[in-house]
């Protein structure tokens, strides 16, 4: 398995890493965490041959969401908001999404009480 960084660059040179990284082996892919079901919904559609774990993780803080942005090139939907209820709704709308069209999902519950995250989540 490889990486897949959906902030890294433009999504078409992101692409080309893929192919590299098929090219050399890989079988499949786990992403950087996501924050917009918009681009989850986009990297589906280019990769719908892949096997693909698509990251989430809860950001909860203005300096989180910084940090986010300034070190990784996040660019967080309009209506983010980083507390826990956003959190938890998106990570359900995604959830649904990839249950919906057969894909997977991995959580990432970063500085957060994991037992409340997953049950939320998952409840």
């Amino acid at each position: 398995y490889a990486a897949i960084d959906p902030y890294r660059d433009s999504i078409k040179n992101e692409l080309v890493y893929v192919k590299r990284k098929l090219y050399a082996g890989a079988d499949g892919f786990f992403t950087q965490p996501f924050f917009d079901l918009r681009t989850i919904e986009i990297y589906h559609e280019l990769l719908e041959n892949q096997q693909v774990y698509f990251g989430l993780a809860p950001v909860l803080s203005e300096r989180s969401k910084n940090y986010w942005y300034a070190k990784n090139h996040v660019i967080f939907p309009k209506d983010f908001n980083p507390d826990m209820d956003w959190n938890i709704g998106f990570a359900k709308k995604v959830l649904s999404f990839c249950q919906a069209n057969g894909r997977d999902v991995y959580l990432m519950p970063i500085r957060t009480n994991i037992e409340n995250y997953l049950s939320k989540v998952l409840g």
